[in-house]
């Protein structure tokens, strides 16, 4: 057998493998994104979150009078999620942990405990 009859069955599982790799990433990313999308509540006060696909949100406020606050969400780690908002023309951060049914949200202000409503 020639070197380049073995070469070219080694270059095409090579390519196989890296393209199995890139597919399995892209859908392990995915399905990590899935337990943050959807509606979750405040536990201690009248505020909800919504994550929706595609890294945005907005938070809503039922009983008040404040308007809609829009985000943007990355997954940073496992369980781990980071919110960029404006407000009031400066960007704030916030570290979001999932555990399950639950999500904390945490600032500089402290902490915030969210269930899930429903997923989407």
């Amino acid at each position: 057998m020639s070197k380049t009859s073995v070469k070219k069955p080694l270059f095409f599982l090579k390519s196989a493998f890296i393209i199995l790799s890139v597919l399995l990433l892209a859908l392990g990313c995915r399905k990590t994104d899935q337990e943050i999308v959807g509606v979750w509540v405040n536990v201690k006060q009248p505020e909800i979150l919504e994550f929706k696909a595609g890294g945005t949100g907005v938070f809503t406020y039922p009983k008040s009078q404040n308007p809609p606050l829009a985000f943007s969400w990355n997954h940073t780690a496992t369980n781990k999620f980071v919110l960029d908002v404006n407000f009031m023309g400066t960007k704030k951060n916030l570290t979001a942990t999932v555990n399950g049914k639950n999500m904390e949200i945490e600032s500089a202000l402290g902490k915030e405990l969210y269930q899930r409503y429903k997923s989407q």
